[in-house]
Formats: C-alpha cells, sequence, structure tokens
C-alpha cells in the first residue's frame, strides 16, 4: 500500500523555471539527496514558495512528488486546493508537513487488519480458564494450601447461606465455656438465678417486724388479748410469719383486709409459717390476728418481709 513519505529539513531551489503545465522539476545541483526516494507506489509533498518584495512568503503550491531521480522530480501539480502556476528560477521548495500529507499518513499506516495476529480460540480458551493451567501452587502466591486449612464448607442453599460448617480443629469440647447452668457452675444471689431475660432486683431489705407483744405475766385466752388492728410499716413480701409464747401454746392466724396470710402455732420455743397464703403487703396495710386453742401466757407475732 503506497504511503507518504518525509524528511526532516529537506530543501532546494529550482535549477530552471517551471511552467504552469510542467511536470518535472529540476533542483539545484546535488540537493536532490535531501528528499525521500518514493518507489513502489509512495510518493511525498513538496511546496513551492512564493515571496513578497520583503521576503514575506505569499504565494503556495502544493505538489505531489512520485519518483525522484538525483537531482529531477516527477511530480503531479495543484494539491491539497492550490493552483499550479508558473514559478521562477530559484524558487524555494520544501517537504514540508501538510494536512493532505498527515491525514494519508494516519490513515494509511494504522491498520489492524494485517498489523496484529487474528484471535486465536485456544488462546481465548486458555485465558478463560479457571483450572490452573499454569499449575500454579499456593506457595508461590503467597496462599494456604487447602490440605493445610483442614475446613469442610458444606450445604450452602440457593440463597447463598451455609447450613453448616465443619472444622477439624475447631473443638467446643475442651477449649470453651460449658453450658451454663445457674447454681451448678454459676452462682446465685441470694438463691435468685442470674440466667434468663429482665432485671435482678438486688440489694433489697429484709424487714422483722414486730406486730404485737402479750406481756410476759398476761394469760393467753382466745380472742382477747389482742385489740383492734395494727398497720404494715412497709411495702413488700412476706415471706414468714413468726409466732411465740412465754409458755404455753395458741394458734394465731394472720389477717390482712380480712383475708389470711397463714396460721402458726405458736409455742414457747417458737413457730414460723415460711409460705404465706397472700405475700403481696403495702404500707400501713391493716393486719388483724386470730387466737385460738390458747393457753400459757405471752405472746409475740413478728412479720418478716422482703422490701420492694
Amino acid at each position: 500500500m503506497a504511503v507518504p513519505l518525509f524528511t526532516n529539513n529537506a530543501y532546494s531551489l529550482l535549477a530552471s523555471t517551471l511552467a504552469s503545465d510542467g511536470m518535472t522539476i529540476t533542483l539545484s545541483s546535488g540537493t536532490g539527496s535531501r528528499f525521500p526516494t518514493p518507489t513502489g507506489g509512495d510518493w511525498f509533498l513538496l511546496t513551492l514558495i512564493g515571496l513578497d518584495s520583503q521576503g514575506v512568503e505569499n504565494l503556495w503550491e502544493i505538489v505531489k512528488v512520485t519518483a525522484r531521480s538525483g537531482d529531477t522530480l516527477t511530480i503531479v501539480r495543484a494539491q491539497e486546493g492550490t493552483t499550479a502556476r508558473a514559478w521562477v528560477q530559484n524558487t524555494r521548495v520544501e517537504n514540508r508537513l501538510t494536512a493532505g500529507g498527515w491525514a494519508s499518513k494516519s490513515d494509511t499506516t494504522h491498520n489492524h487488519d494485517t498489523a496484529y495476529e487474528a484471535k486465536n480460540s485456544n488462546i481465548q480458551t486458555h485465558i478463560s480458564s479457571s483450572a490452573n493451567p499454569h499449575s500454579t501452587t499456593a506457595a508461590q502466591v503467597g496462599a494456604m494450601a487447602t490440605s493445610h486449612a483442614a475446613n469442610a464448607i458444606t450445604g450452602f442453599g440457593s440463597s447463598g447461606s451455609a447450613t453448616s460448617v465443619a472444622r477439624s480443629d475447631h473443638n467446643h469440647d475442651s477449649s470453651y465455656q460449658a453450658t451454663l447452668v445457674s447454681g451448678t457452675n454459676i452462682k446465685t444471689i441470694n438463691g435468685s438465678s442470674v440466667m434468663g431475660s429482665g432485671g435482678l432486683l438486688v440489694g433489697t431489705r429484709v424487714r422483722y417486724i414486730q406486730l404485737v407483744a402479750v406481756p410476759t405475766s398476761t394469760a393467753l385466752s382466745n380472742g382477747t388479748n389482742i385489740i383492734g388492728a395494727v398497720e404494715c410499716p412497709v411495702t413488700g413480701t412476706v415471706t414468714a410469719l413468726r409466732a411465740k409464747t412465754t409458755s404455753g401454746t395458741c394458734t394465731v392466724t394472720f389477717n390482712k383486709a380480712g383475708v389470711s396470710l397463714g396460721t402458726v402455732n405458736a409455742t414457747s420455743s417458737g413457730a414460723t409459717n415460711s409460705s404465706p397464703t397472700n405475700t403481696a403487703i403495702s404500707a400501713l396495710d391493716a393486719l388483724t390476728f386470730d387466737v385460738a386453742s390458747a393457753s400459757g401466757s405471752g405472746l409475740v407475732l413478728i412479720l418478716t418481709v422482703q422490701e420492694s
């Protein structure tokens, strides 16, 4: 394919006049070697330059040189919109870079059809292969070998979530905390488990409240030794009812608002009902007591309350 040729700073003068229809240029003797030598259809562009009386360029003609023999050039006139004209002896000529020459050069030499190798199916298959065609090892790329990882990750569902992950060196039997069991491998607080949700009340007081006292010298009789009602001074949970005589025995029923909290069989060594039937109590609740099967003398009644 024919291409345009260029030589840096190639110039000369016309050795003789050139008519407007002339097709051959003769250069100053010995200067033809400054210019390219077209072969095989190649060519180069030559610009003829006219000057005004001040030596300033004012006329140009671009010609295509198709052959050069020494100082003689074979030309095609009036290229790139210029006009063929008559030129006088000693007119300056130059191998200039022109717009047409540049466009021709870029169009004819930038050809991917012949300058590059066609796509090869074997190469494309090799590029897209994920089967390690070069036998690259983990050590070469700084990765851990699968034989060392000892991992088996299986059971990925369609959503991409793992249903099971097994690892041979991930042993919960000896390396991790056993399941916590309240009172077995984790302590309680005052008998209350710290397991589960919600808060745990810590730091409450247990109050032992003396409600009624019958003097030691006073003989006990059914219902006659307790006068009126007693107000509870605190709010909380009744955890025990206590009663003790000085001598003899009696039965005491503790009541809140007419509802029995529980009954204690009192003796001189004391007695406790640790499971009251009605455990909630508020400050200023009225408490009354029924005494039955009374004998002996003296009586003390105590209410045990865990404050809230």
